[in-house]
């Protein structure tokens, strides 16, 4: 989900004082590996202090990003309070080099494209360590909110608040997964070629007709109203753009008139997703304000009053190769839109605590007729 750091901060301080469980967006990642390395902990360790060296955000407390330059006893203290190895029984001759790690943090600190970046370097740093690491400049490798890389003035202007204002009307994770063939997947991304569209954008439409066809029928419903997300990092200043433990996406609200067909659907999520932020640079330096106005939105009792939307925000981390090396994994687990290994992978993000128990099955319903309305519209084909 592509929220910006201050919303998420907000939306959990926000419920803080109403429940011990108050609202909390959490990220994440599992990987599978396997790993000949014979003290595979003392290197896993090593791996991620040099994370610290290279990530300092990863120590990353609260609302605030105040650096320390630690000691050996601060920095073992951060290690097993961050990094837990365990074993659980005794693995057979299989699994004996067969191993997950498991990476769980706040969203308000990284995001999705983020930890793909983090996981590269993490294998780097534990394939090629070094011999040592000293700590003292970590603050120049600080990331910042996001509207201050961009250079949004703070506090935005009374043009950019009034801008961005009108840019957003009011208005246990669990994941449920699609993977699709190889064959299918060239396929798709052929016929996308050839029609002069993203795979990202084609899923999305075959995800919006899905909607509709379960929608309410007496809604009457003359628009499709969503959002699209927009990864920022390479449109930020060195080394902003780099920078993994970093939440850096924002969104941009999305209409058509209805009824769309496929074609129509994709074509304009296309022109979007292409245009949004390439064809509009002004967007950027909207970017403090429409925060700051989301965050306020969502602080009004009009806000806290409205139904859960139904429609999920779609969004593609593209080609995982681009962020992460593939001769280093032979796994991943990640939402919501990806290719890796060349396959395209469909991923549903959940809250089992807030759908019901015949919610999955009706997930995983939506993701095979994705893949119904791909194969269809794009290979023309009933089969899947």
């Amino acid at each position: 989900m592509p929220l910006s750091q201050e919303y998420l901060v907000s939306r959990a301080n926000a419920s803080r004082s109403l429940s011990d469980s108050n609202v909390q967006y959490t990220v994440y990642s599992k990987v599978v590996v396997e790993l000949t390395i014979s003290d595979i902990q003392s290197a896993l360790e090593h791996a991620w202090k040099q994370m610290r060296y290279e990530e300092p955000a990863t120590t990353l407390k609260g609302e605030t990003k105040v650096y320390e330059t630690p000691d050996e006893a601060a920095l073992q203290k951060w290690l097993d309070s961050t990094f837990t190895f365990i074993v659980t029984g005794i693995p057979d001759a299989e699994e004996l080099q067969r191993n997950e790690l498991v990476l769980r943090a706040h969203h308000c600190t990284i995001d999705g494209v983020g930890i793909l970046m983090l996981k590269h370097k993490f294998f780097s740093a534990l394939v090629q360590p070094k011999s040592e690491v000293t700590f003292g400049n970590g603050y120049q490798r600080l990331a910042v909110p996001l509207p201050e890389a961009l250079g949004n003035p703070e506090p935005p202007t009374p043009e950019q608040t009034e801008r961005a204002t009108t840019m957003a009307p009011v208005g246990q994770c669990q994941n449920i997964k699609c993977r699709l063939s190889l064959d299918m997947t060239a396929a798709i991304v052929q016929a996308c070629n050839g029609k002069g569209i993203t795979v990202a954008t084609s899923v999305h439409a075959a995800y919006s007709l899905g909607l509709m066809k379960h929608a309410n029928p007496l809604s009457n419903t003359p628009r499709y109203t969503t959002v699209n997300s927009f990864n920022l990092r390479d449109y930020l200043p060195a080394p902003y753009n780099k920078s993994a433990a970093a939440n850096y996406p924002t969104t941009i609200p999305f209409t058509i008139d209805l009824p769309a067909d496929f074609s129509q659907l994709a074509q304009a999520l296309n022109h979007r997703c292409r245009n949004g932020v390439r064809g509009s640079p002004e967007v950027l330096e909207l970017v403090g304000a429409y925060n700051r106005f989301l965050v306020g939105m969502v602080r009004t009792p009009r806000a806290e009053a409205a139904p859960v939307p139904t429609d999920a925000c779609v969004s593609s981390l593209g080609v995982i190769e681009k962020y992460l090396q593939r001769s280093n994994v032979l796994g991943i687990d990640a939402s919501l839109l990806s290719t890796f290994k060349d396959q395209l992978r469909l991923v549903y993000s959940f809250n089992d605590g807030v759908y019901g128990y015949e919610e999955p099955t009706k997930i995983t319903e939506y993701l095979n007729h994705v893949a119904k309305v791909l194969n269809e519209e794009l290979l023309g084909s009933a089969a899947v």
